[in-house]
């Protein structure tokens, strides 16, 4: 009887076991899932290197045994081949990353290799994901500038950096350097440039020469990628459209004995406004007093002010006239013409022709000189005395109308 009840048992507990041990063996695969693979940089350059992390994660409720987890592909090739040959043992709800060092080809394109892992007694896991290789670099422009840069004024250059690429730059570092040019900002620094996303960078640029300009632009394409690259533009130097034009005018010339007087109106035909503006000579002839120089202030565009000064010269025929003035920066600038005042002086004529035009560090248009003297003699009272008796005549006749009219009807 007790024999009987122990074979019973035991045919029993086979019956109970071996179809356990059948669907643990069947399953044991399915419990391992790779929930996610990633890319850094999302995409590479044509050979270069990138980090690939796959994470795989036990749903089930037994360990998983996994030895040989490698990644296969013609195309992207492994770095790290041997890292993970040995067994390792994933519990039950248990994550594990595997992470592997693979370099690009030389081809753009999407690749797909495949990570694959064995599993003990239940035969291998496959997963294949991509990779994007491409070429494309992120490309540099001007978004704005003027059409002339002055030298010693300040302008606004801005650099538009766009990333054209299927995964974002790190670290974008903009450097800008050129002799004899003054830059503000000296460095630009993002940490981040999104793809098919571009950043518009403004620089205060002073040329105190003609020179070229250069932007040294460096960034990270993942962690250990460093890529630069230069972009160079050559400034024109020349007349800034937008800056203060004086205009000279309304010149009136009076002799005091050793020295003359100069009267006249002085405009600001440029677009920007002009601060400090101070009118004098220079030589050959010289400021004296009373009025060495006449200081006017602010000089808005489409303004005039009138101004005096007092000078000497040996000769009347070359005075240059020098008109000094800043910009809201604080940047200096000058303008000289020389005038020719012997006419004025002299003839009567009330007119004045400049011999030519000088520039000093400014820019501007050219002069104009047309004014009235004030010593001009008899012949400059012909025109008054002409208009006067024009007059007269037109009164007389305005009163003897009746007269005239009664005679006319007569005849």
């Amino acid at each position: 009887m007790k024999t009987t009840l122990f074979l019973l048992l035991i045919v029993l507990s086979i019956v109970t076991v071996l179809p356990v041990a059948a669907i643990s063996s069947q399953d044991i695969a399915s419990q391992v899932h790779v929930t996610s693979v990633d890319v850094n940089p999302g995409t590479l350059y044509p050979y270069e290197t990138g980090i690939v992390t796959v994470n795989v994660e036990n749903t089930g409720n037994q360990s998983v045994a996994m030895s040989h987890a490698t990644i296969s592909s013609n195309d992207i090739h492994l770095i790290n081949t041997n890292s993970y040959e040995n067994m390792i043992y994933l519990n039950p709800g248990s994550k594990m990353s595997f992470v592997f060092q693979v370099k690009a080809g030389g081809n753009n394109g999407v690749y797909f290799p495949i990570f694959s892992t064995d599993i003990k007694d239940s035969g291998t896991l496959n997963y294949p994901f991509n990779v994007r290789v491409d070429s494309s670099d992120i490309t540099v422009g001007v978004s704005q500038k003027p059409d002339n840069f002055a030298v010693s004024k300040k302008d606004t250059l801005s650099l538009s950096v766009v990333n054209p690429r299927d995964s974002e730059v790190d670290n974008l570092l903009i450097i800008p350097s050129g002799e004899g040019i003054d830059v503000n900002p000296q460095q630009f620094f993002a940490s981040k440039l999104d793809s098919m996303k571009s950043v518009d960078v403004p620089f205060s640029v002073t040329p105190n020469t003609g020179s070229n300009l250069t932007f040294h632009i460096t960034f990270n394409n993942g962690v250990d990628n460093k890529h630069s690259m230069d972009y160079s533009l050559d400034l024109p130097i020349g007349e800034d459209k937008l800056g203060v034009i004086p205009v000279v005018n309304n010149l009136a010339l009076t002799s005091m004995g050793d020295y003359y007087k100069l009267n006249g109106d002085i405009s600001n035909s440029g677009i920007n406004d002009a601060k400090g503006v101070i009118v004098t000579v220079k030589n050959p002839a010289s400021p004296v007093d009373p009025s060495r120089e006449e200081s006017i202030g602010s000089l808005s565009s489409g303004d005039f002010s009138s101004f005096e000064i007092t000078f000497s010269s040996p000769d009347l025929v070359d005075v240059p006239l020098l008109v000094q003035w800043k910009d809201n920066d604080g940047n200096s600038f000058s303008k000289v013409i020389d005038l020719n005042l012997r006419s004025l002086a002299g003839s009567g004529s009330g007119k004045v022709q400049p011999t030519g035009t000088s520039s000093r560090g400014g820019a501007g248009g050219p002069f104009g000189g047309i004014g009235r003297t004030s010593n001009t003699g008899i012949s400059g009272f012909i025109p008054l005395i002409a208009g006067i008796l024009v007059i007269i005549v037109a009164i007389v006749l305005y009163k003897k109308r009746r007269w005239i009219s009664s005679k006319i009807k007569k005849n």
